[in-house]
């Protein structure tokens, strides 16, 4: 009997690694793997995008000219005044010409408006990688980890191939 009961057990566990060997990871389409776009917000109906670089300290008036209010996916482009696609509750204020500043975890970020001839994100990414790295060091440790996707090149230096994180 308990030959047989070892032998039941033997077969149910061949049975179980014959099933699971033939589990793959399910390939994703290119074309349908999204990557995160620059950190970029609306303000009267103009994107500003981060340039990587913090506002020189000093004085600076108390009061914030608006807050985010709303946001979309990090891969998507906010379509709204207010809305960025990497967070709400961050305050600006107008900065520069074409500029704006967003106080992000104490230090003020500057945004800026881009014309025709500037860097712009690119399907597949960003071309500005260290952008994209001075702002997800800048966000929230919360807003860090709703990133999902990170431009491709910089996921597989972290290990990861798709551009996917975590």
């Amino acid at each position: 009997m308990k030959r047989l009961a070892l032998c039941f057990i033997a077969v149910l566990f061949a049975m179980c690694l014959a099933a699971c060997g033939g589990i793959t990871e399910s390939e994703v389409p290119p074309e349908e793997i999204k990557h995160d776009r620059i950190p970029m917000v609306m303000v009267d109906g103009v994107l500003y995008y981060d340039t990587g670089r913090e506002s020189a300290p000093g004085p600076r008036c108390g009061t914030m000219d608006g807050e985010i209010t709303s946001t979309v996916e990090a891969w998507e482009i906010p379509e709204k005044d207010c809305q960025s696609n990497f967070g709400v509750g961050y305050g600006y204020q107008y900065g520069a010409e074409g500029t704006i500043e967003v106080s992000m975890n104490d230090t003020w970020i500057i945004f800026k408006q881009r014309g025709e001839n500037d860097e712009k994100t690119v399907a597949g990414g960003v071309t500005d990688e260290p952008s994209w790295i001075d702002w997800y060091n800048g966000i929230k440790k919360d807003d860090q980890n709703a990133v999902i996707n990170v431009p491709a090149n910089l996921a597989k230096l972290m290990g990861g191939g798709t551009g996917s994180v975590g």
